[in-house]
Protein backbone atom coordinates (compact mmCIF):
# COMPACT_ATOMS: atom_id res chain seq x y z
CA UNK A 1 0.00 0.00 0.00
CA UNK A 2 1.57 3.32 -0.99
CA UNK A 3 2.39 5.70 2.24
CA UNK A 4 0.02 8.48 0.74
CA UNK A 5 -2.82 6.22 1.52
CA UNK A 6 -1.55 6.35 5.33
CA UNK A 7 -1.41 10.08 5.77
CA UNK A 8 -4.17 11.78 7.66
CA UNK A 9 -6.67 13.40 5.29
CA UNK A 10 -6.91 16.57 7.40
CA UNK A 11 -3.50 18.65 7.32
CA UNK A 12 -4.29 22.22 6.16
CA UNK A 13 -4.97 23.63 9.83
CA UNK A 14 -7.55 20.72 10.45
CA UNK A 15 -9.13 21.57 7.29
CA UNK A 16 -10.47 18.76 5.40
CA UNK A 17 -8.49 18.26 2.05
CA UNK A 18 -9.21 16.38 -0.70
CA UNK A 19 -7.23 13.46 -1.92
CA UNK A 20 -8.01 13.00 -6.19
CA UNK A 21 -5.90 9.83 -6.86
CA UNK A 22 -4.31 9.73 -10.24
CA UNK A 23 -4.46 13.24 -11.09
CA UNK A 24 -1.47 14.87 -12.71
CA UNK A 25 -2.20 18.46 -13.19
CA UNK A 26 0.59 20.05 -15.24
CA UNK A 27 1.28 21.95 -18.45
CA UNK A 28 -2.06 23.87 -18.55
CA UNK A 29 -4.15 20.68 -17.49
CA UNK A 30 -5.97 21.28 -14.57
CA UNK A 31 -3.11 23.39 -13.40
CA UNK A 32 -0.16 25.80 -13.61
CA UNK A 33 3.07 24.64 -12.32
CA UNK A 34 4.94 27.41 -9.83
CA UNK A 35 8.44 28.03 -10.88
CA UNK A 36 10.85 26.68 -8.07
CA UNK A 37 8.57 24.17 -6.78
CA UNK A 38 8.30 21.62 -9.99
CA UNK A 39 9.39 19.65 -8.45
CA UNK A 40 10.56 21.52 -5.14
CA UNK A 41 13.91 20.89 -4.12
CA UNK A 42 15.02 17.63 -2.29
CA UNK A 43 12.44 15.58 -1.16
CA UNK A 44 10.17 15.54 1.96
CA UNK A 45 7.32 14.49 3.86
CA UNK A 46 3.72 15.12 2.63
CA UNK A 47 2.88 17.30 5.67
CA UNK A 48 6.25 19.29 4.61
CA UNK A 49 4.86 19.49 1.57
CA UNK A 50 1.84 20.51 2.47
CA UNK A 51 3.53 23.46 4.30
CA UNK A 52 5.59 24.54 1.61
CA UNK A 53 2.28 24.91 -0.39
CA UNK A 54 0.68 26.50 2.74
CA UNK A 55 3.80 29.28 2.44
CA UNK A 56 3.35 29.60 -1.10
CA UNK A 57 1.24 32.55 -2.90
CA UNK A 58 -0.96 30.91 -5.13
CA UNK A 59 -0.89 27.53 -4.46
CA UNK A 60 -3.78 25.26 -5.05
CA UNK A 61 -2.74 21.91 -4.56
CA UNK A 62 0.44 19.22 -4.23
CA UNK A 63 0.95 16.49 -6.37
CA UNK A 64 3.07 13.73 -5.35
CA UNK A 65 4.03 10.04 -6.73
CA UNK A 66 3.96 7.16 -4.49
CA UNK A 67 5.34 7.80 -1.08
CA UNK A 68 6.10 4.10 -0.35
CA UNK A 69 9.43 5.48 1.52
CA UNK A 70 7.28 8.03 3.63
CA UNK A 71 9.50 10.87 1.16
CA UNK A 72 9.69 12.14 -1.83
CA UNK A 73 9.11 14.94 -4.83
CA UNK A 74 6.95 17.25 -4.33
CA UNK A 75 5.25 19.78 -6.79
CA UNK A 76 3.15 22.19 -5.87
CA UNK A 77 -0.03 23.78 -8.38
CA UNK A 78 -1.79 26.95 -8.77
CA UNK A 79 -5.33 27.34 -10.35
CA UNK A 80 -5.95 24.15 -9.89
CA UNK A 81 -9.11 22.15 -11.76
CA UNK A 82 -8.58 18.43 -10.87
CA UNK A 83 -11.59 17.80 -13.56
CA UNK A 84 -8.86 18.49 -16.02
CA UNK A 85 -6.21 17.45 -14.94
CA UNK A 86 -4.61 13.96 -16.64
CA UNK A 87 -5.41 10.95 -15.29
CA UNK A 88 -2.23 9.05 -14.72
CA UNK A 89 -1.61 6.18 -12.19
CA UNK A 90 0.43 6.63 -9.27
CA UNK A 91 -0.14 10.43 -8.73
CA UNK A 92 -2.19 11.40 -6.16
CA UNK A 93 -3.14 15.64 -6.13
CA UNK A 94 -4.22 16.90 -2.47
CA UNK A 95 -6.66 20.36 -3.04
CA UNK A 96 -6.39 22.90 -0.26
CA UNK A 97 -10.08 23.66 1.33
CA UNK A 98 -12.10 25.31 -1.37
CA UNK A 99 -13.48 28.40 0.92
CA UNK A 100 -10.19 31.08 1.66
CA UNK A 101 -12.52 32.41 4.38
CA UNK A 102 -13.39 28.68 5.98
CA UNK A 103 -8.92 27.76 5.67
CA UNK A 104 -8.25 30.65 7.05
CA UNK A 105 -10.51 31.16 10.23
CA UNK A 106 -9.16 27.44 11.00
CA UNK A 107 -5.51 28.16 10.06
CA UNK A 108 -5.28 30.12 13.35
CA UNK A 109 -6.57 28.41 16.33
CA UNK A 110 -6.91 32.01 17.72
CA UNK A 111 -8.90 33.12 14.86
CA UNK A 112 -11.25 30.14 15.61
CA UNK A 113 -11.70 31.47 19.36
CA UNK A 114 -12.29 35.08 18.41
CA UNK A 115 -14.92 33.74 15.76
CA UNK A 116 -16.32 31.43 18.64
CA UNK A 117 -16.58 34.77 20.93
CA UNK A 118 -18.02 36.39 18.72
CA UNK A 119 -20.66 34.02 17.61
CA UNK A 120 -21.74 33.75 21.64
CA UNK A 121 -21.87 37.05 21.86
CA UNK A 122 -24.22 37.62 18.91
CA UNK A 123 -26.33 34.87 20.25
CA UNK A 124 -26.79 36.60 23.57
CA UNK A 125 -27.77 39.83 21.99
CA UNK A 126 -30.16 37.82 20.42
CA UNK A 127 -31.87 36.41 23.08
CA UNK A 128 -31.45 40.14 25.15
CA UNK A 129 -33.58 41.36 22.23
CA UNK A 130 -36.27 38.52 21.99
CA UNK A 131 -36.60 38.35 25.71
CA UNK A 132 -37.13 42.78 25.58
CA UNK A 133 -39.72 42.30 22.92
CA UNK A 134 -42.10 39.83 25.28
CA UNK A 135 -41.88 42.02 27.98
CA UNK A 136 -42.54 44.79 25.81
CA UNK A 137 -45.64 43.15 24.43
CA UNK A 138 -46.36 41.55 27.81
CA UNK A 139 -46.61 45.72 29.39
CA UNK A 140 -48.58 46.41 26.50
CA UNK A 141 -51.16 43.94 27.04
CA UNK A 142 -51.35 44.59 30.74
CA UNK A 143 -51.86 48.49 29.95
CA UNK A 144 -54.67 47.19 27.74
CA UNK A 145 -56.25 45.54 30.54
CA UNK A 146 -55.90 48.32 32.46
CA UNK A 147 -57.44 51.25 30.34
CA UNK A 148 -60.26 48.30 29.88
CA UNK A 149 -60.73 48.37 33.65
CA UNK A 150 -61.19 52.01 34.05
CA UNK A 151 -63.09 52.77 31.13
CA UNK A 152 -65.64 49.98 32.45
CA UNK A 153 -65.91 51.50 35.98
CA UNK A 154 -66.42 55.22 34.35
CA UNK A 155 -69.15 53.65 32.90
CA UNK A 156 -70.85 52.14 35.98
CA UNK A 157 -70.96 56.25 37.63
Amino acid sequence: MPAVARFPDTHWGGVPKRAWNGAQCYGGRGGVEIAGADPAPGVMELKECMDLCEDTPLCDAVQVQDYSTETGPCWLRAEVDVQDCYQVDGWVTYTKPSSPLVASMFREHRSLSYMSIIIGVLIIICLCLAAWYVYKKVKAKQNDNYALTVNAAHRHF
